[in-house]
């Protein structure tokens, strides 16, 4: 509140406003509720729809059906995209609830980085090039923080269509451990560089045209990494690309481990 003083200068008290949130809250719970829910409902008959879609798929290679196995592949990508956005949903859920689950143990950062590389390179005609530095342990979930780098490779080949290559960079700066990811695509605007790890926000190029997706993914790896007692920011202009900046402190803690510094590292020359 504001302190308030009579004419003769003594304070008198304070004057200020509540606004009773309990309603407010109980929505966004049901809202959580709801979306965890029907995330999971989801999850299995879509589970048993791509086994049976890769089964028929052997069936139609196996008696020389190229064309009808090409087609069914086209809706094994769709159920795999499908598969994608209902993990996204529940592990919003999850995170919101605070029941996302973590599994913490050492890790080598560089080699956790070049799995996620090779393992999204067959997939795209990007070139992924992994600039490594110091080799650097980091204790905490591997596969969650995996998740954090897969996403930011993804969103770099989603958002520059027109490049070719994309540049993951790892080093060892004040105490932390850091992941860059560079690509060279439509970039973001200085106003919405803030936006990029909320909920739903999604990317638009200087058409408006919006690409695919919810708009989870930043908003789920930002909310990783914070866990971790780490943070991430980007640095982009619009026409140019953007680099997402990963940073994690390599002596690991617990969750109410001090945060690192807010001031942005940049890239090394």
């Amino acid at each position: 509140g504001s302190p308030q003083y009579d004419k003769d200068g003594n304070f008198t008290g304070y004057v200020g406003a509540t606004v009773d949130i309990t309603e407010h809250k109980s929505l966004q719970q049901s809202k959580d509720e709801f979306i965890g829910m029907a995330s999971h409902e989801l999850k299995t008959p879509v589970t048993s729809i791509k086994g049976y879609v890769q089964l028929v798929e052997q069936l139609l290679s196996d008696k020389g059906m190229l064309e009808e196995k090409e087609m069914l592949g086209r809706i094994d990508k769709q159920v795999v995209r499908l598969t994608k956005l209902i993990e996204d949903l529940l592990d919003v859920s999850k995170t919101e609830s605070g029941k996302l689950k973590y599994s913490d143990a050492a890790f080598d950062f560089n080699e956790m980085a070049k799995e996620m590389l090779d393992d999204l390179q067959p997939t795209t005609n990007h070139l992924l090039q992994f600039i490594p530095g110091t080799n650097t342990m980091v204790l905490g979930d591997r596969e969650r923080l995996g998740q954090v780098v897969t996403n930011l490779l993804s969103n770099a080949i989603k958002y520059s269509p027109g490049a070719t290559t994309v540049e993951i960079e790892t080093r060892l700066e004040n105490n932390q451990a850091i992941l860059s990811v560079k690509d060279f695509g439509i970039g973001i605007s200085e106003k919405n560089l803030t936006k990029v790890f909320e909920q739903f926000y999604r990317v638009t190029d200087n058409k408006s045209f919006t690409f695919p997706g919810l708009g989870l993914g930043l908003f789920i790896a930002n909310s990783i990494v914070k866990r971790h007692g780490g943070r991430m920011w980007v640095q982009s202009n619009p026409g140019e690309g953007s680099t997402f900046f990963m940073a994690l402190p390599v002596s690991y803690r617990n969750t109410n481990s001090p945060a690192v510094s807010d001031k942005p590292l940049p890239l090394n020359n």
